[in-house]
């Protein structure tokens, strides 16, 4: 864990802010996004429905919570949407935590947790101290669970699980849960140890690109090139214009693949 620290810490040098997963996350994906976001500091704009999906279902979460603390009892949403998340959730915390004690956790107001160090900052989506006395983390996801991400937030599990230890002393508990495309929630218990694991290999990944200033966009890695059309599709991160691979800059790569 203190090797996922110092690599956090060399990044967070470079670029004069916290990181968090979600800007270590861009190195991986776009090594140039990065630098056009986190070093050139230009605005780009990263066109994702699950992000956007997600940040509705951040800032309508505890809205509700309010209003459950306000009335005192529990009740769901008229949103169709939001009454089929807390319905779902609600049977969740029944089938690991029995109806007493789900009923009073679903009247505790829960907001997002701010795990904040001098290198990472990051929000956990709910953070619970159970009634075993251990904290338990969990991430909610909106989108489907497939391979490539369950990969991603069993990572981003690992970096909550080291700065909560860095600033707590306490390993929590974690748990990933999936609601999308399905008809009921998926559950998932990573073990600690796997996540740290992957958080150790971005975080290595990032500060090792970092210092050899390693910033180039590359087809090989760039998952929206298409190479049996040789054409590209609109780039999720925003910086097709900025981006020699698509046609933006000095020495662009299109003219010279024409």
């Amino acid at each position: 864990m203190n090797k996922i620290k110092e690599n956090c810490k060399l990044v967070a040098d470079r670029i004069d802010k916290r990181v968090s997963y979600t800007s270590l996350s861009l190195y991986q994906k776009c090594p140039y996004a990065f630098k056009l976001g986190y070093i050139d500091k230009v605005e780009v704009e990263i066109i994702n429905k699950y992000i956007e999906r997600g940040k509705k279902l951040h800032s309508d979460i505890p809205a509700f919570y309010d209003e459950v603390e306000k009335r005192g009892t529990i009740f769901f949403p008229e949103d169709k949407n939001l009454s089929y998340f807390f319905r779902e959730l609600y049977t969740f915390y029944v089938k690991f935590l029995g109806v007493d004690e789900a009923y009073r956790y679903f009247l505790t107001r829960k907001n997002e947790f701010e795990l904040k160090t001098d290198y990472y900052l990051g929000y956990i989506d709910e953070l619970r101290y159970t009634p075993t006395d251990e904290y338990w983390i969990l991430e909610y996801k909106s989108g489907f669970p497939h391979k490539r991400s369950i990969l991603s937030a069993k990572t981003q599990l690992g970096f909550y699980v080291s700065f909560f230890y860095e600033k707590f002393g306490v390993i929590p508990k974690i748990s990933l849960v999936y609601f999308g495309a399905i008809k009921r929630p998926i559950a998932l218990h990573p073990s600690q140890d796997e996540c740290v694991l992957n958080a150790l290999f971005l975080s290595r990944l990032v500060s090792d690109g970092v210092k050899r200033e390693n910033f180039n966009p590359n087809l090989s890695s760039c998952s929206f090139f298409s190479r049996s059309k040789k054409e590209f599709f609109a780039c999720p991160f925003g910086v097709q214009g900025y981006c020699k691979f698509f046609g933006g800059g000095k020495g662009c790569e299109v003219s010279k693949r024409s």
